[in-house]
């Protein structure tokens, strides 16, 4: 046959590599921006410092807390610590001792939350400190 040989074969390495080929797939979208993600570039990493250090510290829902400290009027996070302090004293108690001490703290609770100092004398608040120490004007509650 005239022209039969100009014609090229494929090579049967071509041909295989071309049926093996799967379909490209659409790379997933990416995720949302999370809460994080939409903070400014200082208060994120100050958030995600936070974050880390009640990590440390063996805080559960870490992330949830900060959240839940930024958004909020009170100070979700001191109150946090404040409490778990106090149940670790509790803890430290002998059995016998720790309902009683837990019916003190939730008294004491109520008492330094009321501020209920009669006439013209002076009253009295908790208030949380910024890590310089300083009072940050968000009032403080015990087992919130």
């Amino acid at each position: 046959m005239p022209g039969a040989r100009d014609i090229k074969p494929l090579l049967r390495s071509q041909q295989r590599s071309k049926s093996r080929q799967a379909p490209k797939k659409k790379a997933p979208a990416p995720p949302p921006p999370s809460w994080l993600d939409r903070l400014p570039t200082a208060e994120a990493t100050e958030a995600r410092r936070t974050i880390r250090a009640l990590e440390k510290e063996g805080i559960d829902g870490a992330e949830a807390l900060t959240r839940r400290d930024r958004e909020g009027l009170l100070p979700a996070i001191s109150s946090r610590l404040l409490t778990r302090r106090i149940e670790g004293l509790i803890e430290a108690l002998p059995e016998d001792e720790r309902a009683l001490a837990r019916k003190l703290v939730d008294r004491l609770g109520e008492v330094l939350s009321a501020s209920d100092a009669p006439g013209a004398l002076p009253g009295w608040a908790l208030f949380e400190t910024g890590p310089s120490r300083e009072p940050t004007k968000r009032r403080l509650r015990l087992g919130d």
